[in-house]
C-alpha cells in the first residue's frame, strides 16, 4: 500500500515500475484505492503490506489494466485516455513472487508521469475467462473456447492474454456480423515467463454484434518442456502457477459514455452464463441495470445477490435507493438501517440514511451521521455537500458556509461546491459575489461521480437558474429570460426554471408559451411536480385558472381540471368579480360531459 503525495488532482499518462530485484518477481499488478480499506488491511498485517490474492476495494483505473512483467516497457496510455488521480488515493501494488533460493530485496519503485489533459475518450475493459479448465494428463492439444458478443460498436486498442505453463497456442479473434473473421492477436508458442499486454498500432473498429472469440490450446504432455509436472498430472483451473488459467482482457474505446453501461451489463451476463453465479456477479449485473434506470430488473438482481450473501451491504443499500426513488420511504429506511448494521463504516449508506432522515424531519439524527462520515473521509465531497445542505435546512447557513469554504483546495472548484457557495452568498445579501461564484459554477466541472455527465448538466442549469433570480434585481426581463433559456437547454426538466419561465411568459403576455410550459410542468416525474396551488400562484386570476384547467384537460385529468375551475369560481363569487365568474362559468359550460 503506497500513499500518493498529491496536493491536487492529476492525470496519469505513463506508469513505470522499477524493482531492485527482477528475478524474484513473476509479475506485478497496479491498482488504486480511494478508500481507507487497503490501509486498514495493511495495518492489520504485521509485515510490510498484506497477503492476498484479491485487491479488496482497490480498482483498476477506468479502461486500463496496469501490470508489469520482466522486460516490459513503461505502460503508456492511448491518447485521450489518461486516468485521474485524486489526493488521498493509495496506490496498491500486488506482487506475485517466485523463489530464487536466496534472500531478495524487492524495493519496488513506481514512476507516474502526468499530463494536464483530462480524459477525452471513454475506454473500458472486457474480460473473457474459462472457469472450468480441466486438462487431462498427456493431452497434447486440449482446446478451450469462450465467446463474448459486443452489444455496441467499439474500437479494440489493447489485449492482455494470460495462461500458465501448459498454454501453447493462444488465439483471439472476432467474427463480424457478416460472418467475416477478424484477427486480433495470436501467440503460437506461449511462454508463461514472457507475458505482457499488447497494443494495436491503430485501434480496430468492431461493429455491434461482433462476436469476440478466445480460443486457446494447452499441451499437458511429457513432450512439453515447460510442463512443471513429471510425469504429467491432471490440471484444473486455479490461482497457483501449477494450476492453469485461460483469459484475455481487451481494452476498448467507446463512441459514447452510455455504451459503457451496455458493456458492463454484457460482462455481468457473460460471467453469470459462465457459471460464476456469485453474489458479486449478480450485484454487478444489478448495478449495470440500475444505472440504465431499469429499476425493476435491478431490484430483482440485487435481491438475487442477497440470497447468496445476505451480508452484502452495498446491495442492501442500493435496494434502499430504489425504494426511495419509487417513493417508498419506509422500505428505504429499513434497507439503509440494515445496510448500516451489515457494514457500519460504509460511507454511502451513512450518506443515504442521513439524507432520508433529514427529509423526514430527523435533522438532529442525520447531522452526527454525516459529521462522523466526514471525519472518516474528509475528502468525500458528497458527504460535505449533503452536510452543508442539511445545515442550511436547519437555518445554520453560517456553519454551512464555513464547511464549504474549508473544502480541500483541489475540490473547491467542483461545480457543486461553487453552486452552494453562490446560493449562500446570495442568501447573505452579497449579490455581486454571488453572481461571480455562480458564473463560475455554470461552467465548472464535476469531479468523482458515476453520473458525471448528467450531474454536470444539472448543476450548470441550477447555477443559471440562480443567476436568473439575481438578474431580477436589474429589472431586465430579457436578462432573466436568457439565463432561464440556457438553464432549460442544459436540463429541459429543471422544475424551478420551468416555473420561473412560466411567470416570465405571463409577464410578457405570451399565452402560447405559457401553455407549452404548463404542459411540460405537468409531465414532470411525480416527485418533481408542483402542487396545482403553486402553479396558480404563477397564473393569477381567472385566466390563469383557465390555462391550468386546459392543461390538465389536455393531459386527461378532467376531474382535476374541473376542480381547479370550481375552486377559482367560488373565490371569484365571494369577491364579486363578475367578469371572472363569467369566464369560469363559460369554461364549465364548454366542458360539460357530452350526452351519449
Amino acid at each position: 500500500m503506497l500513499p500518493l503525495p498529491l496536493d491536487r488532482r492529476r492525470y496519469v499518462r505513463t506508469v513505470e515500475f522499477l524493482p531492485e530485484s527482477r528475478n524474484a518477481i513473476h509479475h506485478a499488478v497496479i491498482a488504486l484505492d480511494p478508500t481507507p480499506g487497503s490501509r486498514a488491511r495493511d495495518a492489520a498485517d504485521p509485515g510490510p503490506g498484506f497477503d492476498s490474492m484479491d485487491l479488496g476495494q482497490a480498482i483498476n483505473p477506468n479502461g486500463h489494466i496496469i501490470g508489469w512483467t520482466p522486460g516490459q516497457i513503461p505502460y503508456e496510455v492511448f491518447p485521450g485516455t489518461a486516468w485521474e488521480l485524486a489526493p488521498g488515493t493509495d496506490l496498491i501494488l500486488q506482487l506475485h513472487l517466485v523463489p530464487t533460493g536466496r534472500s531478495e530485496f524487492i524495493r519496488p519503485r513506481i514512476g507516474l508521469y502526468f499530463t494536464e489533459e483530462s480524459p477525452s475518450v471513454t475506454s473500458t475493459v472486457i474480460q473473457l475467462r474459462e472457469y472450468d479448465l480441466d486438462i487431462p494428463a498427456g493431452a497434447v492439444a486440449h482446446e478451450i473456447e469462450e465467446t463474448f458478443t459486443l452489444p455496441t460498436s467499439a474500437r479494440v486498442f489493447g489485449l492482455y492474454p494470460h495462461a500458465h505453463y501448459l498454454g501453447k497456442d493462444l488465439r483471439v479473434f472476432a467474427e463480424l456480423p457478416d460472418g467475416r473473421p477478424q484477427g486480433l492477436i495470436r501467440i503460437p508458442d506461449w511462454d508463461f515467463a514472457w507475458q505482457s499486454d499488447y497494443r494495436l498500432v491503430e485501434p480496430l473498429r468492431l461493429p455491434a454484434g461482433s462476436r469476440i472469440v478466445m480460443r486457446y490450446s494447452y499441451d499437458n504432455s511429457a513432450s512439453n518442456p515447460r510442463n512443471p509436472s513429471r510425469p504429467p498430472q491432471r490440471v484444473k483451473a486455479g490461482w497457483r502457477s501449477a494450476d492453469e488459467m485461460g483469459e484475455v482482457a481487451i481494452q476498448l474505446l467507446l463512441d459514447r459514455q452510455s455504451d459503457r453501461l451496455l458493456l458492463d451489463e454484457a460482462q455481468a451476463r457473460y460471467d453469470l452464463a459462465s457459471g460464476v453465479t456469485t453474489a458479486t456477479s449478480w450485484y454487478n449485473l444489478a448495478v449495470a441495470l440500475d444505472y440504465q434506470d431499469r429499476n425493476a430488473e435491478a431490484e430483482a438482481a440485487y435481491t438475487r445477490a442477497l440470497t447468496l450473501d445476505p451480508t452484502l451491504a452495498k446491495a442492501v443499500n442500493n435496494l434502499g435507493v430504489l425504494a426511495e426513488q419509487r417513493g417508498d420511504h419506509t422500505a428505504a429506511l429499513r434497507h439503509y438501517q440494515a445496510a448500516r448494521v451489515a457494514d457500519p463504516q460504509a460511507i454511502e449508506t451513512r450518506l443515504n440514511l442521513a439524507r432520508l432522515l433529514a427529509r423526514q424531519g430527523g435533522i438532529a439524527e442525520a447531522r452526527p451521521l454525516l459529521q462522523d462520515a466526514l471525519r472518516d473521509q474528509p475528502r468525500n465531497l458528497r458527504v460535505r455537500l449533503t452536510l452543508a445542505d442539511l445545515l442550511v435546512a436547519a437555518r445554520n447557513a453560517a456553519t454551512a458556509r464555513s464547511l464549504l469554504d474549508t473544502t480541500p483546495v483541489d475540490l473547491a472548484g467542483d461545480a457543486r461546491v461553487l453552486l452552494r457557495r453562490g446560493k449562500l452568498l446570495a442568501l447573505a445579501g452579497e449579490a455581486a459575489k454571488a453572481r461571480a461564484v455562480l458564473a463560475q459554477a455554470a461552467v465548472a466541472p464535476v469531479f468523482d461521480d458515476e453520473h458525471i455527465d448528467r450531474l454536470t448538466r444539472e448543476c450548470h442549469a441550477e447555477a443559471r437558474y440562480n443567476l436568473a433570480i439575481l438578474a431580477q434585481d436589474t429589472g431586465s426581463i430579457a436578462a432573466v429570460s436568457a439565463e432561464l433559456e440556457t438553464a432549460l437547454s442544459l436540463w429541459p426538466e429543471h422544475p424551478d426554471s420551468l416555473l420561473m419561465s412560466l411567470a416570465v411568459a405571463g409577464a410578457r403576455g405570451d399565452h402560447p408559451n405559457q401553455r407549452q410550459l404548463l404542459d411540460r410542468l405537468l409531465e414532470l416525474p411525480t416527485e418533481r411536480q408542483f402542487p396545482h396551488s403553486t402553479l396558480l400562484e404563477f397564473l393569477p386570476g381567472a385566466s390563469g385558472a383557465v390555462l391550468l384547467a386546459d392543461a390538465l384537460d389536455r393531459k386527461g385529468e378532467h376531474a382535476a381540471a374541473r376542480a381547479t375551475i370550481l375552486t377559482a369560481l367560488a373565490s371569484a363569487r365571494t369577491q364579486a368579480q363578475v367578469s371572472a365568474v363569467q369566464e369560469l362559468e363559460a369554461w364549465l359550460k364548454n366542458h360539460m360531459p357530452r350526452p351519449r
